[in-house]
């Protein structure tokens, strides 16, 4: 598992690795106990990444700069995408979701991949998520002391899922309202997203 990174994100502890390896996919559904048909959220450490990957996303810069300021998570249409992620985790759903998060710790997690880390909370299955770096610490010695344990004395996570809406187009839709959920939508609205 030396492959896998448990690092803190400003909402929730997470776990990730090479988005674009199967393996990576399957070491989490292991750790988590759930199943590898489960989609993972996609982390990159800067929105020009988002932009290059998304098929006529260029009206959308303006847009992904003011959403990425909040706890979001945006899911985009799989068909506009032009990056290849493994058959299994994704074959289910038409979004795949990206959060764009800027700190040191997600730069020293994606150092070694091309841009992109996976995403997903750090607890087991029907757990709430890990919030707090002893209860991280401890999840990792449990589960998984063969990863790379990530640790900030100046990242704090919120202890708040993230938004995610789904964006075709100019629609988009809200799955989860998280704390900033009306900032969000005062965003959507200024930029003549419908929601």
């Amino acid at each position: 598992m030396k492959d896998l990174f448990i690092y803190p994100t400003d909402t929730v502890w997470g776990i990730g690795g090479d988005p674009f390896s199967i393996e990576t996919y399957e070491l989490i559904a292991q750790v988590k106990g759930t199943s590898i048909r489960k989609p993972l959220s996609i982390l990159t450490n800067d929105v020009q990444n988002l932009i290059d990957t998304f098929h006529g996303s260029e009206s959308y810069t303006a847009l992904f700069d003011d959403l990425f300021k909040y706890e979001i998570t945006v899911g985009l249409p799989k068909a506009s995408l032009s990056l290849q992620f493994p058959k299994g985790p994704f074959d289910d759903t038409d979004f795949i979701c990206f959060r764009v998060i800027q700190n040191e710790i997600i730069d020293e997690c994606i150092r070694d991949f091309p841009g992109f880390i996976t995403s997903t909370s750090l607890n087991k299955t029907g757990q709430p998520p890990i919030y707090d770096s002893d209860e991280a610490n401890e999840f990792w010695h449990r589960y998984c002391p063969d990863s790379n344990f990530i640790s900030s004395d100046f990242l704090k996570p919120s202890g708040h899922s993230s938004t995610i809406i789904l964006i075709s187009g100019l629609t988009a839709q809200v799955v989860r309202e998280g704390n900033h959920i009306d900032n969000i939508l005062e965003v959507l609205k200024s930029h003549g997203i419908n929601y």
